[in-house]
């Protein structure tokens, strides 16, 4: 899915298995993004963004699971100068080979995670890589 500048409403979604150069199952720039109880999995990017890529938009993930995604960076989500909001998600078993196994949050990204099921995500081989920012510019909250 591509959404620049626009809304999207996505409810019991199943991305799966799709690749690309970055972006492999989402790309927003710019736009307003809900996704709610679905499942991005398996997807695999070369760069950045194996399962989600918001840039500079409003990302909203609701009861949604993020799994096996594999990316140079951001297996999960690469936020990059938008804002993520992410609650009751779980993101497990993303493989990143730079940084950001589960979610990387670059720029000056903006993101909340609340009530999030973390399990296993992988940089290379570090054991665990929940969230990264390269350069410490982004922000990120995480509330249990």
């Amino acid at each position: 899915m591509y959404v620049v500048t626009g809304t999207s409403v996505l409810s019991s979604v199943m991305v799966l298995s799709n690749t690309a150069t970055y972006a492999a199952a989402w790309y927003n720039a710019n736009g307003t993004v809900t996704v709610r109880g679905s499942d991005v999995s398996g997807n695999s990017a070369a760069t950045e963004g194996g399962g989600l890529y918001n840039l500079v938009g409003a990302l909203t993930l609701y009861r949604t699971s993020l799994n096996s995604n594999t990316a140079g960076s951001g297996a999960g989500l690469y936020n990059n100068g938008g804002t993520a909001v992410l609650q009751a998600n779980r993101i497990y078993a993303n493989r990143a080979t730079v940084n950001g196994g589960g979610l990387l949050n670059a720029s000056e990204g903006y993101s909340l995670a609340a009530r999030i099921t973390w399990c296993t995500q992988t940089r290379q081989t570090v054991a665990v890589q929940r969230i990264s920012t390269p350069g410490h510019t982004g922000k990120q909250h995480l509330v249990r």
